[in-house]
């Protein structure tokens, strides 16, 4: 080859490198934009619904959901809310009576009468659930706590966690480990009852505020509330030991508590998706989502490497693309239920694809 067609072959792969080098940037730019908007998150959602759902099922024996149903609502509280609280200490006695070594009230109690004693076992390991909500008043509009058990469950020192669940696009697959509630960062509900199940105090401070993502892969036993009174009132209830070592988690499906959430796997109340994060935080196989951070970095490797490709044709381009879009995928399968941690590689793919198409388009 002649110098002239070295120089003219230089300068081709000269432009073809920049030019892929721009489109790449391109690309990545438009993932990494997309990874951070509503459609990306959605696009992420479907990818992780999917995963979820494939995931193996596991029995749970660590933990029983009472639940108060619609039919509970209206023959055991006659339609009235605030759920009587006598009723709801008759059911928290019970649990603890057959044997639970944790009982965990997902109730309001705000509106509970602080003259009613909350007569329990001593050292009891209960925790409720403690709503909070926006200052409206404050220029930062920060987050305030509600009062519970009436208004007197801090001076008795009662264990709490703020409920903490997280959603996108209305579908709930994340709890939180701790909130930021005015100047202190709250355990959440699921943290407390773990941390409470194996310590004789409460937590006082939440150590982190991560986001994890729920497998929703354990088959946990529900019991009506109506079931537990009626066998915790029945003679030798407490030779039982129904319960024995268990958290018991009560809650309630009935309607006027609107607690219906869709999920992954469908809807479910906020009793059973409460208790398939604990679940997942007594078993340690919450999963965690891979910041954006590493989605960029992959867009970019693929991106060079498609680079690279280009230069030897379109052909062994279109090759390297559908390669790097198996890879992705199975890589992302595998630290989903090898490493319990989650990449969505759906903005990657779109970063893959703007390339390509670009590049194709300016090349002819």
């Amino acid at each position: 080859m002649t110098f002239a067609g070295l120089r003219m072959r230089f300068r081709t792969e000269r432009h073809l490198l920049l030019r892929g080098v721009f489109v790449t940037l391109l690309a990545s730019l438009a993932s990494a934009t997309i990874g951070a908007s509503r459609i990306g998150r959605i696009l992420s959602g479907i990818t992780l619904d999917g995963l979820t759902r494939s995931a193996r099922i596991i029995e749970e024996n660590h933990i029983t959901l009472v639940d108060i149903t619609e039919d509970d609502y209206h023959t055991i509280f006659h339609g009235r809310r605030p759920l009587d609280q006598r009723i709801i200490i008759e059911l928290l006695n019970g649990a603890l009576a057959g044997g639970a070594k944790l009982v965990a009230v997902d109730i309001d109690t705000e509106d509970w009468l602080i003259n009613e004693k909350l007569i329990l076992p001593p050292n009891a390991a209960v925790v409720w659930a403690r709503n909070f909500h926006a200052n409206r008043e404050s220029a930062r509009q920060q987050l305030v706590l509600d009062p519970f058990l009436g208004g007197a469950g801090t001076a008795k020192g009662e264990c709490y966690g703020v409920p903490a669940l997280a959603e996108e696009a209305g579908v709930v697959r994340w709890y939180y480990t701790g909130l930021l509630i005015g100047p202190r960062l709250e355990p959440s509900f699921v943290e407390q009852i773990v941390h409470r199940s194996s310590h004789s105090s409460c937590m006082a401070n939440a150590a982190a505020d991560d986001l994890e993502i729920i497998p929703f892969s354990s088959h946990i036993d529900i019991e009506t509330a109506s079931t537990l009174l009626a066998e915790s009132r029945s003679k030798g209830w407490g030779q039982t030991r129904r319960y024995e070592e268990k958290i018991v988690v009560l809650g309630g499906s009935f309607h006027s508590g609107a607690d219906l959430r869709d999920t992954p796997i469908g809807a479910l109340s906020g009793l059973e998706i409460n208790g398939q994060a604990i679940s997942s935080a007594i078993r340690k196989n919450a999963r965690k989502e891979l910041g954006e951070g590493w989605a960029l970095a992959t867009d970019l490797l693929v991106g060079i490497m498609l680079v690279l490709c280009a230069l030897f044709g379109h052909r062994v381009q279109l090759a390297a693309t559908f390669f790097s879009i198996l890879l992705i995928g199975f890589a992302a399968v595998y630290l989903f239920h090898q490493y319990y941690l989650f990449l969505s590689f759906l903005p990657i793919i779109v970063g893959i694809t703007i390339h390509f198409r670009i590049e194709n388009r300016l090349s002819h």
